[in-house]
């Protein structure tokens, strides 16, 4: 039964490459001031999180890593959508299902951060976030689409091999 993962693998693709070309949120000036808030895109903070991860408190960086967590999840699903070793394909997608359980936490933890350190190299200014964008949030939900995946897929697996043992 297979044929369920691939349809929220791509599924959860193509909501991480629509975040990835739109403002994932706005962190800066206040409009009270006059002034308006700097959007932060997906793709800049896709580049250049990793420097921000390294460079920042722990928070941030634990919000950027859900990104390799999730394709690490990814090519996990690929082999295992791919494999003919059932033995292996078992582990593989119990790999993935907790990297992708990873990257949901991470991710949903940017919910928890009011303030962001921006422009590190010099000297890091420390900013309010004001609004979530909806780049943020497709983000998010190629996250959440993953693990789901990977928990309807556990779920599928688990009651195959209790119907073939005939434990059901």
């Amino acid at each position: 039964m297979k044929y369920i993962a691939p349809i929220f693998l791509v599924c959860s693709m193509g909501l991480f490459l629509a975040s990835v070309a739109l403002p994932a949120f706005c962190a800066g000036c206040t409009e009270r001031e006059g002034q308006i808030c700097y959007p932060y895109t997906g793709i800049f903070l896709l580049l250049c999180g990793w420097f921000g991860a390294l460079a920042t408190g722990w928070h941030a960086g634990l919000t950027w890593l859900a990104n390799p967590l999730l394709i690490m999840a990814w090519i996990l699903q690929i082999a295992w959508i791919t494999t003919r070793f059932p033995t292996r394909a078992f582990v593989v997608l119990v790999v993935s299902f907790a990297l992708s359980a990873l990257a949901v936490i991470f991710s949903a933890s940017f919910l928890l951060l009011h303030k962001i350190e921006t422009n590190p190299l010099a000297g890091g200014f420390t900013e309010l976030i004001h609004i979530r964008h909806l780049g943020y949030w497709l983000w998010f939900s190629s996250t959440i689409m993953m693990f789901v995946g990977n928990c309807i897929q556990m779920i599928v697996l688990a009651f195959n091999k209790s119907v073939c043992h005939g434990t059901k």
